[in-house]
């Protein structure tokens, strides 16, 4: 490609209106439709005044009674979690005993057998 054409490729775009200039009743009317989308999305989105009524915040003592009762609830199930899996060992500590003792007596029988 020769220079000539290079800067034909770079200068195709110079007489494109990259930015256009708006007048202030351009832009008022640009602000004023969006506020518009604005109002009507928003009265799409509510339906009644009933379900507008907005909740009273929680008073404190109503949120420590509601902290007791999540502490209390949190420390049962961490005893229990410990509980289950004390006994889950337990059980698998007799299993295994119970495999070791079949073993043992497997070759006690094996062995008489073999001195028979």
């Amino acid at each position: 490609m020769s220079k000539e054409e290079f800067e034909n490729w770079l200068d195709i775009d110079n007489n494109a209106e990259v930015v256009a200039i708006m007048t202030v009743s351009e832009i008022c009317q640009a602000i004023a439709d969006d506020k518009s989308k604005f109002a009507e999305e928003s009265e799409s989105n509510c339906t009644s005044k009933e379900e507008e009524i907005l909740e009273a915040p929680p008073s404190n003592a109503q949120m420590r009674e509601a902290l007791r009762i999540l502490h209390r609830g949190l420390q049962h199930r961490a005893t229990n979690f410990q509980r289950h899996y004390e006994y889950e060992q337990f059980i698998q500590e007799l299993l295994n005993a119970n495999n070791r003792q079949h073993y043992i007596i497997f070759l006690n029988k094996f062995c008489c057998f073999l001195y028979i």
